[in-house]
């Protein structure tokens, strides 16, 4: 009894961790592709949002969530950085 609950709670993990990997894969595909925009306002406010839905999402679990989240900071720091750059040189 004991070993069967252990393997059904982990099997349950596993599916969990599975439904937060895929869900972080699309918000850090969708990062990818707003990284070079230059619509400023429009997509740092939709950056903005999907770092929430990243913090909401939960662990895609020990294996993943380290890779998955500095891919998902180096897309939104490139494009924060090219914004911030281009309002230095408005100045």
């Amino acid at each position: 009894a004991f070993f069967a609950a252990k393997k059904s709670f982990f099997d349950e993990l596993k599916d969990q961790y599975r439904e937060v990997r895929e869900r972080k894969q699309a918000l850090l595909e969708e990062a990818e592709q707003l990284k070079d925009s230059t619509a400023w306002r429009q997509t740092a406010d939709r950056l903005k949002a999907l770092q929430a839905a990243w913090k909401e999402a939960g662990s895609a679990g020990p294996r993943d969530e380290h890779k998955l989240w500095s891919k998902f900071r180096e897309a939104c720091d490139g494009f924060f950085q090219a914004r911030k750059a281009h309002f230095k040189e408005q100045d």
